[in-house]
C-alpha cells in the first residue's frame, strides 16, 4: 500500500492497483472513492460493501478507461462546468457538510481557467497523468509520473491554474469552507499568472 496522505493511497499489485479515498472527516470513517484502470479490480473492492453502495462510471482517457466506483457524488459524464477558459472536463461532483468534491479529466496540453475562491481551501490530487500548477505568479511541478505521489493545498484567496502535460490526467479536488461546490466563491483572472 503506497500512502499518499492521511485519506488517498494506492492499493494492490501494479496491474490491479486501486486508487482509494477514505473520508477521514465522516463521524465513521469510510471510503468514498475507489478508482483503477483494472476494472475487475476495481469490482472485487466494491465486492465488499452492499450491493447499490456505489456508482460505478468509467472515464474516458486515452486509453485505457480508468474505472471509478464513487459514493455520495452525482455523476456529471465528462462535461464542461463553464468555467472561462477551462478545458476541464467534469465527471462527479459530492458534497458532505462544509466539504466537498469535483473529480474532472484535462485532455493532453490544457488547462483550467485561472481562479480563485474567496473563502474556499482547494487541494489537488492528481489520480493519474502529468500536470504542474501555477499558484500567484509562480510556477511549481505537482507530479512528473503516473501516480499520484502528493497533493498541493491552495490556500483561499490565491489564484491558480492547472495545466496538464501531454497525456491526460484525472484530478481530485477536494472543497473546504462554506457551500463547497456553490460558484460564487470563484474568481476568474485569465491574464493575472
Amino acid at each position: 500500500m503506497a500512502a499518499l496522505s492521511r485519506a488517498a493511497f494506492w492499493t494492490g499489485q501494479v496491474d490491479t492497483q486501486v486508487f482509494c479515498y477514505l473520508d477521514v472527516r465522516a463521524a465513521q470513517p469510510d471510503f468514498i472513492l475507489f478508482g483503477s484502470f483494472n476494472r475487475e479490480a476495481l469490482e472485487r473492492r466494491v465486492s465488499y460493501y452492499p450491493e447499490g453502495s456505489f456508482e460505478k462510471v468509467a472515464v474516458e482517457l486515452d486509453s485505457p478507461s480508468f474505472h471509478l466506483a464513487l459514493r455520495g457524488f452525482k455523476i456529471l459524464g465528462g462535461v464542461p462546468q463553464g468555467s472561462p477558459g477551462s478545458k476541464a472536463l467534469y465527471w462527479a461532483e459530492g458534497a458532505f457538510g462544509d466539504y466537498g468534491f469535483k473529480i474532472y479529466t484535462l485532455p493532453p496540453n490544457v488547462e483550467t481557467s485561472c481562479h480563485r475562491h474567496r473563502q474556499l481551501k482547494e487541494t489537488l490530487q492528481l489520480i493519474t497523468g502529468l500536470a504542474k500548477i501555477k499558484v500567484g505568479a509562480s510556477t511549481k511541478p505537482v507530479l512528473r509520473s503516473r501516480r499520484l505521489r502528493g497533493r498541493q493545498i491552495i490556500p483561499a484567496g490565491f489564484y491558480h491554474q492547472l495545466s496538464a502535460g501531454d497525456v491526460w490526467s484525472l484530478v481530485l479536488v477536494k472543497l473546504e469552507g462554506p457551500d463547497p461546490l456553490g460558484r460564487e466563491d470563484y474568481e476568474y483572472n485569465p491574464s493575472l499568472i
